[in-house]
């Protein structure tokens, strides 16, 4: 009886239904990470919008907001970019430059479609994120395609000319000629000094695409390492500051901005360079942490129910909003106070456990969330 020799893969091939499930698993992962953000963003704006006052003390849900600002967001665009990296997979693989100009495309009018909700939502909400976001997909649309060197590149390229304008402007990140001209505003607002601006923070989505096309976490010895290494910097940090604090007392008083200072800060608004790597290593401990409990079958009941919140994260993100500034609104309209920590507590946990309930019901009965419905219906090409 002959044998019949198969031909052997270097690389292991599976079904397609294993594919499938594992991109699935993957997915619902991202997912259940994106409401671990949209939860923090709940409870950082929250507390931007209430302003709760009198704290006596300890208050862990306060020193919580106080922690996530900043952290939330990065979180959130890094996942991002997560998301859209796989939109890029297959083009890239068979260099489709037709499929390439597609994706490039339909984030160009998804970019479209967020600056106006965003626009909108800044009418009722000045720390808008979606305006910025918009901008990170035009950068998106340019860099998606690139090879992992090139992003590796462009991620130094952006912290280092940050940090050096971050010292250059004895930690202002706003344009000295700021008010010469309304391009000078726009330059500074969107890409140096807003709130969100470009340079800094669109640097998370390209890290998000480093990670997608790196493979990092497509198999659990990537996620291990990638957490202990996530881990490593965070604790580093950590001890470096305490050290360096310690030793340079004195000098983080002085007048004069210096080197030191540039090295000690850490500040989400604005964004400083220690800061940056610090949200880095905490936003991708919690993206590994989350696929590989997701991968054990830890907490599948937690899971189950954060899952759907990831799932309408544009719908939740300007609900949460417009539901604060309307309760606060309620509120002062009857004269009360709107700065108490009970007030900011309970608007927290109402605004979470009504946000979990739309989303189970939603997850039953539609596919989309009402605006990302919206949004794939006016941009979708692809």
């Amino acid at each position: 009886m002959e044998r019949v020799l198969r031909p052997i893969s270097p690389v292991p091939v599976f079904p397609a239904e294993l594919q499938q499930e594992r991109a699935k698993h993957r997915i619902e992962s991202y997912d259940v990470a994106r409401s671990v953000a949209v939860i923090g963003m709940v409870v950082v704006n929250y507390a931007s919008i209430f302003h709760p006052t009198g704290v006596h003390g300890w208050n862990w849900l306060v020193e919580t907001a106080d922690f996530l600002a900043g952290r939330a967001a990065s979180l959130f665009i890094m996942l991002a970019g997560i998301g859209i990296g796989p939109m890029a997979q297959g083009a890239f693989r068979d260099n489709d430059h037709a499929k390439m100009s597609l994706v490039r495309y339909s984030l160009l009018k998804r970019s479209f479609f967020l600056l106006v909700a965003g626009f909108c939502l800044m009418q009722f909400w000045g720390s808008d994120i979606l305006h910025f976001y918009a901008l990170y997909l035009v950068l998106a649309s340019w860099l998606l395609f690139c090879r992992p060197s090139t992003l590796m590149s462009m991620i130094g390229i952006n912290f280092l000319v940050f940090s050096i304008f971050f010292y250059l402007m004895q930690g202002e990140v706003e344009l000295p000629i700021q008010g010469a001209s309304w391009m000078v505003d726009a330059i500074d607002e969107y890409f140096l000094g807003g709130l969100y601006a470009v340079l800094p923070w669109g640097t998370f989505m390209l890290i998000g695409f480093l990670v997608v096309r790196s493979g990092l976490i497509h198999d659990r010895l990537g996620l291990t390492k990638a957490f202990f290494w996530a881990l490593a910097a965070f604790l580093g940090i950590v001890v470096f500051r305490a050290v360096l604090g310690h030793w340079q007392a004195s000098t983080l008083d002085a007048d004069q901005f210096t080197f030191v200072d540039l090295l000690y800060m850490e500040e989400g608004f604005p964004i400083t360079p220690l800061f940056f790597l610090s949200s880095t290593a905490t936003s991708i401990m919690v993206i590994t942490t989350v696929i590989l409990l997701e991968k054990v079958g830890i907490l599948q009941n937690l899971f189950s129910l954060l899952k759907d919140m990831g799932r309408f994260t544009l719908t939740i993100y300007i609900a949460h909003i417009l539901l604060g500034q309307g309760v606060r609104h309620v509120l002062k309209s009857f004269f009360f106070s709107t700065d108490s920590l009970l007030v900011f507590q309970m608007s927290v946990f109402v605004c979470l456990i009504v946000t979990v309930c739309f989303a189970k019901y939603w997850a039953r009965h539609f596919r989309y969330g009402p605006l990302e419905w919206l949004m794939r219906y006016l941009t979708c090409t692809i």
